[in-house]
């Protein structure tokens, strides 16, 4: 969540769940506003009459410079204010509802255990498979970047034709370069915190995109991945893909979408990683 709009529906819908109504006068915060509108108006407010101090000061004139100073004293109070109201609702929310005591030792900064599945072998496991799947531990869910399916190709931020640095500048973060099997000769980029794999030809273009459970890969508001098989399976047949299906996934081959389901035969089978062809188009 990356939005006070979609910040302020949430204090919405809690408190229906928790309190049974909502009457959005009783509350500090103004819930008819557009929360992100008015954030980024008092926060341009602000930025104004700080550049405005700055200039003053670059030209020692004392009595601009107290003005703009006074001005944005006020423009950071009603930010302040702001903030402050949304405190004190969600302050009211955690007092009016009865809610289970929290548990002494409770690891709220606990990290998510991922299973991620990376071929980088130098040689075959025990099994003989070149594709190990290991066990991270320790990668808290710092970042979110949601990606959308926009064509055959096409994920908006990441298209055809892409190079390796424009991809990077693009997904920007933490990542990590790996050969993805031993005859590899160019390394795939793992953007774990996105859950994004990048794969590159050999002139280090983009040919494919993997997203894996804990990523936000989604088509007209349709999250792909992560998401229950049946229902994703439902969504292409509506808008007339062909699927092709094999042991542990599913293909969307008229649109370059392959999907991971290791679990196939179970009714809330989840998709558990979707590649994305983005070469050769």
């Amino acid at each position: 969540m990356n939005d006070f709009e979609s910040v302020k529906k949430l204090i919405i819908q809690l408190v229906k769940d928790k309190a049974g109504n909502f009457d959005g006068d009783s509350w500090g915060a103004d819930y008819k506003l557009n929360w992100e509108d008015e954030l980024a108006e008092r926060l341009a407010n602000a930025f104004y009459n700080i550049s405005r101090a700055a200039s003053a000061k670059e030209n020692t004139d004392d009595v601009m410079l107290k003005a703009a100073l006074l001005n944005s004293r006020t423009d950071f109070m009603d930010l302040a204010n702001f903030f402050r109201d949304i405190f004190d609702d969600l302050d009211a929310l955690l007092r009016k509802p009865v809610w289970p005591d929290i548990p002494e030792g409770f690891d709220y900064q606990g990290y998510h255990q991922r299973v991620i599945h990376r071929c980088r072998m130098r040689k075959p496991d025990h099994l003989g498979r070149n594709c190990v799947s290991f066990l991270v531990q320790g990668i808290p869910a710092k970042m979110t970047m949601v990606l959308s399916f926009l064509s055959r190709g096409d994920l908006g931020l990441i298209h055809a034709g892409m190079s390796r640095e424009e991809s990077r500048k693009a997904l920007g973060g933490r990542f990590e370069a790996f050969y993805k099997a031993e005859d590899s000769t160019v390394p795939t980029d793992a953007y774990d915190d996105l859950g994004v794999h990048v794969y590159f030809d050999e002139r280090y273009r983009v040919v494919g995109v993997e997203f894996l459970k804990w990523s936000e890969l989604v088509w007209d508001n349709q999250k792909l991945v992560g998401e229950n098989a049946l229902v994703v399976r439902q969504f292409l047949a509506k808008r007339g893909e062909v699927l092709v299906f094999n042991d542990s996934d599913f293909s969307a081959t008229g649109v370059g979408l392959r999907f991971y389901v290791p679990d196939f035969e179970e009714d809330d089978a989840i998709v558990e990683a979707v590649y994305v062809e983005v070469g050769g188009v």
